[in-house]
């Protein structure tokens, strides 16, 4: 993964332009993540909704604005 963005979301640009990925859409999972950690996941693509950028704090150097030009994630089914 390249960054970890939010709480319960990292960047993974393994492809281009990258994806985000969302462990929860809400609470705490028990997954700890880190830049630079290697993962592997399964996943389902779920829509963002107009301000998940804001929702999650990731800001204009993170992200934000290819995140809502995507207007997707990433979100394993079961992350703790």
């Amino acid at each position: 993964m390249q960054s970890v963005v939010a709480d319960e979301a990292f960047w993974d640009r393994q492809t281009t332009p990258g994806v985000l990925v969302r462990l929860r859409p809400s609470g705490e999972s028990s997954q700890r993540v880190r830049a630079g950690q290697r993962v592997d996941f399964t996943a389902r693509v779920v829509g963002n909704g107009d301000d998940l950028a804001a929702r999650l704090g990731v800001d204009a150097d993170q992200g934000a604005g290819l995140l809502g030009e995507q207007g997707r994630t990433w979100r394993p089914p079961r992350c703790g």
